[in-house]
């Protein structure tokens, strides 16, 4: 339970830095456009992502949320490992750019369905985690390509945000302590 709450609080910092981070103008030097440094939200994120995989109690105990939390870890580090082999080369870096995106966006796919299918606040956190990804993923093809983005990819970055700051708020057992039941250990066991 306590390892639980740990990796809620490292979602929930390193989900709305990350989210801010992205959501910042490309900055141009020597007529090069670079994004903003994301090393460390993504590996907040990511080591929090794997310690509630591996410790996440009611509702984030589900299979489907536990690979939700998998993916967004392995995207984590995919973006840890872009940044440091960023300076060997501009293309080498690109596969775990890739791969970063598509496992970040397929753990929050698989995080909404998977909360989606609860009741309650555990839904509405659900639909919230889906509607972030598919926001950008919608404002991506939208925008084919563009350099700056689009302002439904930037609603996107701060709806997945929203996302992870409800799922790291489920994952603190929150909603359990409003309730009353998070102090009572025979509760605990209903």
């Amino acid at each position: 339970m306590l390892l639980g709450r740990i990796g809620g609080g490292l979602i929930l910092v390193g989900g709305a830095a990350l989210a801010y981070v992205l959501a910042q103008p490309l900055t141009e030097v020597d007529g090069r456009l670079y994004g903003p440094d994301v090393t460390v939200p993504a590996a907040m994120l990511g080591i929090g992502a794997a310690v509630v995989s591996a410790a996440g109690s009611r509702p984030l105990h589900a299979r489907l949320t536990r690979f939700g939390f998998g993916l967004i870890a392995l995207g984590g580090l995919a973006l840890i490992v872009a940044k440091a082999i960023e300076n060997t080369g501009p293309m080498a870096a690109l596969a775990p750019l890739l791969l970063a995106i598509a496992a970040i966006a397929g753990g929050c796919l698989s995080i909404g369905v998977s909360l989606a299918r609860s009741r309650g606040l555990v839904r509405a956190v659900g639909a919230v985690v889906l509607l972030g990804p598919s926001l950008v993923i919608v404002g991506t093809v939208v925008g084919g390509g563009q350099v700056s983005p689009q302002p439904i990819i930037l609603a996107g970055y701060v709806v997945t945000g929203l996302g992870l700051i409800g799922v790291a708020v489920l994952a603190l057992g929150v909603p359990r302590l409003l309730q009353g039941r998070g102090s009572d250990p025979e509760s605990e066991a209903r």
